[in-house]
C-alpha cells in the first residue's frame, strides 16, 4: 500500500496472501518519495526491513497474490489499488500477471535463483525482473 499524496513524501507498503480473500501473510513498509517508480518503491519496502509483520519465517508458497495500495497521508481507508500481482511458481520460475489501475494486464516471468527460500523471496524476485 502506497501512503501520501502523489508527487512527495509517503510509505510504500506491500501486502501478500495467498489468495485474495484471504488473511495477510506479510506486510512489508518504508518511507519513500512517491515520484519513485512503482516496483523499486515495492522492491525497497521488501529490502527495507523498516516495518515487517509479522516478523519471521514465511512458507515457501507456489501462488500468492500480492498487493500495493496508495492511501492519503493519516487516514486508513483505501484511496486507490495501483497494482494486484497474481503469483504462481513452476519448479524456479515465477509467472505473475499484473493488473495495474490504469494500464492494460501484463505477464512477466521471472527465474528464481537458489537463495529463494520463501514466497516474499519470490515476490521480491518478480518485482526486481520487472
Amino acid at each position: 500500500m502506497i501512503y501520501g499524496p502523489p508527487g512527495g513524501g509517503g510509505f510504500a507498503d506491500l501486502s501478500i496472501a495467498l489468495k485474495p480473500e484471504t488473511p495477510t501473510l506479510y506486510t512489508a513498509t518504508v518511507e519513500v518519495d512517491l515520484r519513485t517508480p512503482l516496483w523499486r518503491r515495492v522492491s525497497s519496502a521488501i529490502r527495507s526491513g523498516e516495518y515487517i509483520a509479522p516478523p519471521g519465517r514465511y512458507p515457501w508458497e507456489d501462488v500468492a497474490t500480492a498487493f500495493i495500495v496508495r492511501r492519503a497521508a493519516g487516514t486508513s481507508t483505501v484511496d486507490l489499488l495501483e497494482a494486484r500481482l497474481d503469483v504462481a511458481v513452476d519448479e524456479r520460475v515465477a509467472r505473475v500477471i499484473v493488473e495495474y489501475r490504469d494500464k492494460p494486464r501484463v505477464v512477466h516471468d521471472a527465474q528464481l535463483g537458489s537463495g529463494v527460500k520463501d514466497i516474499v523471496g519470490v515476490v521480491l524476485s518478480v518485482v526486481s525482473a520487472m
